[in-house]
């Protein structure tokens, strides 16, 4: 039926994008439901913005060094041995060492040896670069919450709230860290919010609810139980 369509969104009766038709006579395109703030969220992580954002490092004059650490750091998280990662991204460092890339790879590292101090700093130099850098800010609050300061963990998930408000995973993310400071409405809205957001994450919501229900129930059993009812 839509062999000869023209092109654009495919949407169903109730006005949900479940598509998009690349060309008049293409193969038949399956999709599903989406809301509007899943198609943002896919659209704000698509290869396309990221070919862009480094087009616009290169273009702002990144220097042969700097190219060369990113070149590096690439290389680090293609390798599978754990000794030869921490080599490249040691390289990469020591051509740049504000290579944000390479100072995140080795942080997730340095945290799977269960070295949270030196995977600290790293993150905290990514971020001092790149303040919103995702990856660098989720790690930093998981050190946070790990050490018992989610008062640090909101701070370092707060700052990708402004440019991209429809995070779910951010917010997911801030649904644990209040419900670690003791903050419960904070966390049910923080999780409520991601939903609304995703509905297609409620799984991994409950699954997030699940695990602060064991927290809960690891300090206070007797709150626990109060919790579930």
């Amino acid at each position: 039926a839509q062999a000869r369509a023209p092109g654009g969104p495919l949407a169903n009766e109730r006005g949900e994008i479940v598509g998009v038709l690349a060309a008049r006579d293409g193969p038949p395109q399956v999709g599903y439901a989406a809301t509007l703030g899943e198609i943002r969220h896919f659209l704000s992580r698509s290869p396309i913005r990221e070919a862009e954002h480094h087009l616009a490092t290169v273009r702002a004059g990144l220097s042969p060094k700097r190219l060369a650490a990113r070149v590096w750091a690439a290389e680090g998280d293609r390798l599978r041995e754990a000794e030869n990662r921490i080599a490249a991204y040691d390289t990469a460092l020591s051509l740049d060492s504000g290579c944000v890339p390479a100072l995140v790879g080795r942080a997730r590292l340095r945290l799977a040896e269960s070295r949270t101090d030196d995977a600290a700093d790293d993150l905290d130099r990514a971020l001092a670069v790149a303040p919103r850098n995702r990856e660098a800010a989720w790690l930093r609050a998981d050190i946070d919450l790990v050490r018992g300061e989610p008062k640090k963990a909101v701070a370092d998930l707060m700052r990708l709230l402004d440019p991209d408000p429809c995070d779910p995973a951010t917010r997911r993310r801030l649904g644990l860290a209040y419900a670690a400071e003791g903050d419960d409405a904070k966390s049910a809205a923080e999780f409520a919010n991601a939903v609304r957001i995703a509905p297609l994450q409620l799984s991994l919501v409950t699954r997030d609810l699940l695990l602060v229900a064991d927290r809960t129930m690891a300090k206070s059993p007797d709150a626990a139980g109060r919790a579930a009812s």
